[in-house]
């Protein structure tokens, strides 16, 4: 029985409908259609021995056939006769279904899998034997990875997805979405090695570190195809995106295994094989164990190895059996050499065979690896070189076997004890097989053996470095030879019939199973119960498997067919019954046919070959097939019970026949085959289309074909030649070759693969315009355009030439070949190198043909659809290929020819692959300007560089730093002038068309080199009439610039010039990084200094900064070698402005610096921390010591002021020590000699001559006085007198940013300014709206104060604390600046109270300039102050007190916060003594109740708590909590705020208390503000009123602000006058 599916009348260019029909017999018959398929789209067949499934568009399972064992998944139901739908998997999103011979499965889009029918032999894996009427879910529990070092179970849980299923007779598989394989059933074809029987499904051990894309069952046997040289990345070296490989531990990256085993290649075998065995095992259990295995393997010696022998006397093996049955462990203790190398080393397959001639352990090969590793431990270091010795050998042996890419296939039979040979050899090898190179992996395992051998002190660990040398080099020479990393996964698979499913060309082949008639290929009739290599595909790149009862057939990359099994019915069209191993399917005439899809069927099998006309296709069979009967009911009959042997009519092909019939349907595209029946897809498409879409799929086939003969019997050969290997490889020539050769066989694969997706598209009934030479037209025309580039690049440069001459004798002994592969029947007079040059030009001209079929398929396309403008831009790509090709071959000849034809000097230094002649002056005139008529010029352009040669001399010039321009005089209409950064050239053309056509040119190629990803096959002209911009980013080296001679230049650049940002590099290793404006440093930038060769611990010296001219200009920093830093203001290289000095030594910093330089010098007033004698100095400076007045702070706090000469204190001066005691007088070098007063804290003082040093002893000739006499000198006379003028401090940091150099104006500044007032969240446009409300605000801000409404002062005053909160204004950053520097002026080590006043007039003197700044900017705020009127201010504010406004009142919140932490703790640090007394006498008071503490203070009767017994009850509280304030606010009349309000509080409470009319007296005030006072417990009181007094200006100090401060320091003096009684 047979059927068909193909597609009914087209209804749309991009949609088909299909029906599925049915034939029987092979001659003069009709096909059949069944109603329920004409309008279900059907896209997958599966067959089984009685059966069959249908899987429609829609996810839905048709079945039809007999259901004598459930197989059909309908409940109650017998045979079906017409094709039923599956109601049970309505919904279930079915993907994929397979047949087996009495069961089915299927699996959804979720990864689920189902089963139902036969079930005896637990081929349906759900755990019992009974049989499965419709679908059944299977549960599979992964145990997850275990860690053999920290036994930490990972990836564990039910959660496993499924890709595929596969079904045979007796058993099933599954393929999860992890790439591991699952097994179920019965039967050594499980793959569960000595393990027969599985009820539920187990993961196939041997293939754990395998990635499975693909499986395959037959009735008996199972085939597997896995990804080669693909394993946890992919080509191009990135990580891949899904089902990676777990490979090591998360936790300890110790090595995983599959849970419950020890190592990946653990025997599994059926739980009752160790039943005997406990969890408490002795030596009599591994005897045990040994006997069982010994009798599996059919040992009969039961007698114990003497190397068992010697392992049970070693006290250090335990073994140890898991509870879980079936398994088993194998662990030593630490008596064992037990290191990483070690354990790698030893687990490697590779090492087993080499192990087993010595150890001779009869174990399973679970134990082997463990148990040889513990009795290596044990043996001599003589013997263990002779291990290692042998084990390297066969290492190097592997390697060499593996250097070959392909086996030679055989037919013969091959004897027991080679078959017994090779199970050896890759027993072993496939458990743990990777998917990687094997070069790769015999380097890794040497690399491994290395550490290992090195690790035990054997003397081979040179021998096996030597080979490990000699394995780089073998993958460096071989790494050319590869296929390329272009990987396109577009080819498919069949599991019987399975679903299509992606698999690499890039493939290996596993098989397993029954082998008594051939079915495994492995060249024997043996068995295998694990996966075992079939190498005789590895080679041959398998897209497809296709397995029947007992053969199999293989579809290549090449659409031949490959077939090994039993061949009882020829339908292996072979002579032999049994062909072993994998041959060819060829015709009658002996030549292997080519196939585009491949079927098998009960007895036979079916190919889908090209037809007789072209472009069609014709369906052909090989073995017997029944011819029946034209009833309809022979159909189903036959399905189900299958034919009368006796009665039927068989025909029996002799080889490759066609079925006659089939050449009369719709041209067929699949095929597919079963059991008694075969269905094949076949599409009625209009005639035309499916005749163009085959004739591309046939022509893409035969080129293909003769690729591969190119690639294979003359690229290859060529490349692994000697004449290649010595004259071509290390030549100028041989990257170039390698390149293209490489490149050439990438493509080649390419190609296949596009063919390959064409086929499938085809096959799946793909819509036209989704078809692979439609759709993916992009990545098609790259991987053509990369090929031509390799190809284009060879050639400019002669490279087939030079091979032609370089390898003469391969090329004359493949001459024949290299003739008849370019179409010649003979031997033609062409050179060879013109003939390898066809050949490997055959691919871009390939193109032509890809553009003729889409111009094709154009034409069954209605110009008014959507379809025709996605063929036809597909149409236009490859037409600008074609064309764009076409002009990269002619420029590349034109530059070979150029070549050949200039000086061998010139040729040698400018010949380059990428390089391409544009223009010459000889054939296209063009002169220098105003040269001599004596001298010869010479112009060439490339397409990288611009060359002027005259006589024997040349220079070049890149591209990139060339600019091309015409000249606007008269005179010289037909000049070009040609602008470089270091010269410049002005060339004169014959013509006004000659310079327009070399101006275009030169315009052009530098276009191109300043673009290179521009796509050239789109149109030339861009924008800006195709000329290059004059700014552009490139790279340059200098050669004879005076400043940057041998510097190179990366970064923008504008006509000829560095402008913008770059990075400038000296050879010495300087560089600059920053700004540049004609051709020099200008702007911001990095200039990095790298230390001198000679200084070993050096550092690099940098500047970070502004530039002005190519020097340091403006803000910097330097950090120098020694690692000082400096941080402040440069001008022409040189430290000039205020700026600040770190010095370090080693690791610690010694010292600071604050001030004004000049000429690199430290010169004016600055301010330094010397912290290794711990002094700070504030004073005068010039060329870089002290010199002038100036103070300083001693270590021990001794305060010096006074002149300084040359960095030497001397002259009049002051010194006052940490006990008051001071000396006023002369000095000398900082030593006191001279005239002067000592004068003590009690008021004596010493009037005389004094001499000596302060610290170590002054000598003195005065007289001694008293205070009390009325002669006395007033005491501190001199101090302050020396102390720089506080409005010189400072004055460069005014400079920096108030100088008309820093660019502050009103006009440019305010509408930033406004923008933050008005705009905060920093939403803000310019618009026309705030053009108009700036010009308003600047009106009235040159107005009078007294002039401005209440609006118009609000919006100034916010204006004013946006500069002073703004991150980036001038104003702002001064104050930033002054902030620093004062505190490093007045804290830390310098904190002294001694410098109080100066601090205090220091920073009056800064808010006054701050004030003056702010004026500046607003015209409205005068000098000094402005009245306001009282009507329109708030009085309740404090910033005005009488209608008055200050500058304190003013500018006083705005930086005053800023100071004041430094500013009080000076005040406090003064007030020190006084507040400690002070604050002690309070801490006496408050411990007193309030009562009595009122009657303490003499507060009257009225003003005590109402009801005296309760004690802690307080009155004035609120006012305790008002005073307690004072200490929070840092505005002196914020202050002054609170104590006025305190006393608003007292009075408030005292009305409420006695009457509202009640005015205070001083005597009753007086006690109670004592009272609040004490309550409050304010510390440092002292310095708050000094404080207070020092900030408020004179007329502020009167009346009522002036009584409420004498309240208070009463209050002060009376509590510090207290007497403590205790």
């Amino acid at each position: 029985l047979t059927a068909v599916i193909f597609n009914a009348k087209l209804t749309s260019m991009n949609e088909t409908n299909r029906q599925l029909y049915f034939w029987k017999g092979f001659d003069n018959v009709s096909p059949k259609a069944y109603r329920v398929f004409e309008k279900v789209r059907i896209s997958d067949v599966s067959i089984g021995l009685s059966h069959a499934l249908f899987l429609s568009t829609e996810q839905e399972v048709y079945a039809l056939g007999a259901n004598n064992h459930g197989q059909l998944g309908i409940e109650f139901a017998q045979n079906v006769v017409e094709p039923a739908l599956v109601t049970a998997l309505l919904g279930r999103g079915v993907s994929q279904i397979c047949s087996g011979s009495e069961h089915s499965g299927a699996v959804t889009v979720y990864g689920d899998v189902l089963c139902w029918g036969r079930n005896d032999s637990y081929q349906c894996g759900l755990g019992h034997c009974n049989q499965i009427n419709s679908p059944r879910q299977l549960t599979f529990h992964d145990p997850g990875l275990l860690c053999v070092k920290c036994k930490t179970i990972v990836s564990a849980g039910d959660d496993v997805k499924f890709t595929q299923i596969a079904l045979g007779k007796t058993h099933s598989l599954g393929l999860a979405a992890d790439n591991r394989v699952w097994a179920w059933g019965e039967g050594c074809q499980l793959g569960l090695k000595e393990q027969m029987q599985s009820i539920t499904p187990q993961i196939i051990e041997s293939l754990f570190n395998v990635k499975v894309v693909f499986i395959g069952c037959g009735d008996d046997h199972s085939v597997a195809i896995s990804e080669k040289a693909k394993k946890l990345a992919d080509r191009d070296g990135s990580k891949s995106k899904s089902n990676d490989f777990i490979t090591s531990c998360p936790y300890c990256q110790g090595a995983l295994i599959l849970n419950s085993i020890n190592f990946c290649d653990t025997d599994s075998v059926h739980p009752d094989t160790f039943s005997p065995l406990s969890n408490s095992n002795s030596k009599s259990s591994l005897k045990s164990y040994v006997s069982q295995e010994s009798s599996l393997t059919g040992g009969a010696d039961d007698s114990k190895p003497s190397s068992i022998t010697h392992l049970e006397e070693h006290s250090s093996l335990v073994f140890d059996v898991p509870h879980s049955p079936g398994t088993f462990s194998f662990f030593t203790d630490s008596v064992t050499l037990d290191t990483s190398s070690a354990q790698s080393f030893f687990r490697r397959d590779s090492c087993v065979e080499a192990l087993e001639n010595w150890t001779h352990l009869q174990l399973p090969s679970s134990m082997k690896r463990q148990a040889n590793m513990n009795a290596y431990i044990l043996v001599s270091a003589d013997r263990r070189r002779t291990i290692v010795s042998d084990i390297t050998s066969r290492f190097e042996s592997s390697i060499i076997s593996n250097e070959h890419n392909a086996e030679t296939i055989s037919s013969s039979n091959i004897s027991n004890n080679q078959i017994s040979s090779k199970k050896r050899m890759y027993t072993g090898y496939m458990s743990r097989r990777r998917s990687r190179s094997r070069l790769r992996t015999s380097a890794s395992v040497a690399s491994e053996a290395a550490e290992f051998i090195q690790s035990t002190g054997s003397s081979s660990f040179n021998k096996v470095k030597e080979t490990m040398n000699n394995l780089t080099k073998k993958s460096s020479l071989l790494r050319y030879g590869s296929l390329s990393s272009i990987d396109t996964d577009i080819s498919w698979a069949d599991s019987r019939i399975a679903n299509p499913t992606t698999i690499s060309a890039y493939a290996e082949v596993y098989v397993w199973g029954h082998g008594e008639l051939g079915q495994l290929g492995l060249g024997s009739t043996s068995s295998r119960n694990e996966p075992f290599l079939l190498k005789a595909l590895s080679s041959k790149n398998v897209i497809k498997l296709v397995t029947g009862s007992n053969i199999t057939l293989a579809l290549t990359s090449h659409y031949q067919v490959l077939s090994w099994g039993s061949n009882e019915y020829g339908q292996l069209a072979n002579k032999s019954q049994f062909v072993l191993s994998p041959e060819y399917i060829r015709d009658q005439s002996g030549k292997i046919i080519t196939a585009f899809d491949i079927a098998i069927g009960d007895k036979s099998t079916y190919y889908l070959i090209e037809g007789v006309s072209p472009g069609t296709l014709d369906v052909a069979f090989a073995g017997s097939v029944v011819n029946y009967s034209e009833s309809s009911d022979s159909y189903i009959s036959v399905m189900i019970s299958g034919p009368d042997e006796d009665n039927s009519d068989y025909k029996t092909s002799k080889g490759i026949e066609r079925i006659s019939f089939a050449t009369k349907m719709s041209p067929v595209i699949r095929i597919f085959g079963g059991g008694y029946q075969t269905v094949n897809q076949v599409s009625a498409m209009d005639e035309a289309v499916a005749n163009d879409l085959l004739e591309m799929a046939a022509g893409e086939r035969k080129f293909v074909a003769h690729l591969k003969i190119i690639r294979d019997s003359i690229v290859r050969p060529f490349f692994s030649s000697e004449n290649f290997k010595s004259a071509i490889s290390a030549s100028f020539f041989g990257p170039s070759v390698i390149s293209l050769l490489t490149g050439f066989c990438a493509l080649v694969d390419f190609i296949a693969n596009s063919a390959l997706r064409f086929l499938k598209d085809y096959q799946n009934g793909t819509s036209l315009i989704e078809n692979i030479y439609v759709k993916s037209t992009k990545e098609l025309v790259e991987q053509f355009k990369r090929y031509l580039v390799l190809f284009s690049d060879a050639h400019c440069i002669g490279s087939f030439e030079f091979c032609a001459r370089a390898a003469v004798t391969f090329f004359e002994k493949h001459a024949t070949v290299l003739h008849e592969l370019v179409g010649e029947k003979q031997k033609s007079n062409k050179h060879l190198h013109v003939v390898f040059y066809q050949l490997l030009e055959r691919p871009i001209s390939r193109t032509q043909t890809y553009l003729k079929f889409l111009q094709k398929i154009a034409r069954h396309f209605p110009s008014f659809i959507n379809e025709f403008s996605v063929v036809e831009e597909a149409t236009a790509l490859w037409t600008n290929f074609v064309k764009y090709s076409m002009d990269k071959k002619k420029e590349a000849e034109t530059t070979r020819k150029f070549w050949e034809n200039v000086s061998l000097k010139i040729s040698e230094t400018l010949r380059h692959p990428k390089r391409r002649l544009i223009k010459e002056s000889k054939t296209s005139p063009i002169s220098l300007a105003n040269s001599s008529r004596f001298t010869t010029h010479w112009f060439i352009l490339f397409s990288d560089i611009f060359v002027h040669s005259q006589f024997s001399n040349y220079h070049i010039y890149p591209l990139q730093t060339v600019w091309a321009e015409t000249m606007d005089h008269a005179s010289a209409k037909n000049c070009i002038v040609l602008t470089m950064p270091e010269s410049s050239l002005v060339l004169s053309a014959n013509s006004t068309h000659d310079k327009v056509d070399w101006l275009w040119s030169i315009s052009q190629a530098v276009e191109k080199v300043l673009n290179p990803s521009i796509d050239d096959m789109l149109a030339k002209v861009t924008e800006g009439n195709g000329f290059p911009p004059a700014s552009r980013e490139t790279s340059y080296t200098f050669n004879t610039h005076e400043q940057y001679k041998n510097a190179t230049y990366s970064g923008q650049w504008l006509n000829g010039k560095p402008y913008g940002k770059g990075e400038l590099m000296w050879p010495n290793g300087t560089t600059y990084i920053g700004e540049f404006i004609n051709g020099s440093q200008e702007g911001l930038g990095r200039l990095i200094e790298p230390p001198s060769p000679d200084d070993v611990n050096g550092f690099e010296q940098n500047y970070t900064g502004h530039w002005v001219n190519g020097k340091m200009h403006g803000m910097g920093t330097l950090n120098y070698h020694n690692r000082d830093e400096y941080v402040g203001q440069f001008e022409n290289n040189k430290r000039c402005g205020h700026g600040c000095l770190r010095s370090f030594s080693e690791d610690s910093l010694t010292g600071i610096f604050y001030g004004t330089w000049r000429n690199d010098s430290r010169s004016g007033y600055g301010v330094q921390d010397d912290f290794i004698t711990g002094e700070r100095y504030l004073g005068m400076w010039h060329d870089d010591v002290k010199h002038g007045n100036g103070i300083t702070i001693l270590r021990d706090k001794v305060y010096l002021e006074g002149a300084f000469v040359k960095g030497k204190f001397s002259g009049t001066g002051l010194l006052l020590a940490e006990d008051d005691t001071m000396y006023e007088g002369e000095f000398v070098g900082s030593v006191i000699s001279g005239k002067g007063i000592l004068s003590y804290p009690s008021g004596d003082y010493i009037e005389g001559t004094f001499q000596g040093n302060w610290d170590e002893g002054i000598k003195i000739n005065g007289v001694y006085k008293r205070c009390y006499q009325k002669d006395t000198k007033p005491k501190g006379s001199l101090l302050g007198k020396f102390s720089v003028d506080a409005d010189i401090k400072w004055s460069c940091v005014f400079d920096k940013y108030l100088s008309p150099h820093s660019n502050i104006s009103p006009e440019k500044e305010f509408l930033s300014i406004w923008k933050q007032a008005t705009h905060p969240d920093g939403d803000f446009e310019i618009m026309e709206s705030d053009l108009l409300m700036y010009k308003e605000v600047m009106e009235f801000c040159r107005k009078p104060w007294p002039q401005l409404t209440v609006e118009q002062k609000n919006r100034a005053k916010k204006a004013v604390e946006i500069v002073f909160v703004s991150n980036y204004h001038p104003l702002s950053l001064l104050l930033h600046n002054l902030v620093l520097v004062y505190k490093a002026s007045y804290t830390e080590i310098g904190a002294h109270k001694r410098l109080l006043r100066s601090a205090t007039s220091e920073f009056k003197s800064i808010a006054r300039r701050i004030f003056l700044a702010v004026s500046m900017m607003f015209p409205c705020i005068t000098n000094d102050y402005q009245i306001i009127d009282s009507t329109e201010s708030d009085s309740s504010s404090s910033s005005s007190i009488n209608g008055v406004v200050f500058i304190n009142t003013f500018i006083f919140p705005y930086i005053m916060p800023r100071f004041y932490g430094t500013l009080f703790s000076l005040y406090a640090l003064t007030h020190a003594v006084e507040d400690e007394t002070y604050w002690n006498r309070l801490v006496y008071l408050n411990r007193k109740s309030h009562l009595a503490l009122m009657t303490y203070f003499g507060v009257e009767k009225p003003f005590w708590p109402e009801d005296s017994s309760i004690t802690d009850e307080c009155s004035f509280q609120d006012a305790i909590d008002c005073f307690y304030q004072i200490s929070s606010k840092v505005i002196p009349l914020e202050k002054l705020s609170v104590l006025k309000n305190t006393f608003s509080q007292i009075t408030t409470i005292t009305q409420r208390l006695l009457d509202e009319s009640w005015c205070w007296t001083m005597d009753t005030l007086l006690p109670v503000f004592l009272f609040v006072v004490v309550r409050a417990r304010v510390k440092y009181l002292g310095a708050e009123i000094d404080f207070i007094e020092e900030f408020l200006e004179n007329s502020q100090k009167f009346g009522e602000n002036d009584f409420m401060l004498n309240t208070l320091k009463i209050c002060y003096y009376h509590i510090k006058a207290e007497k403590i009684v205790y």
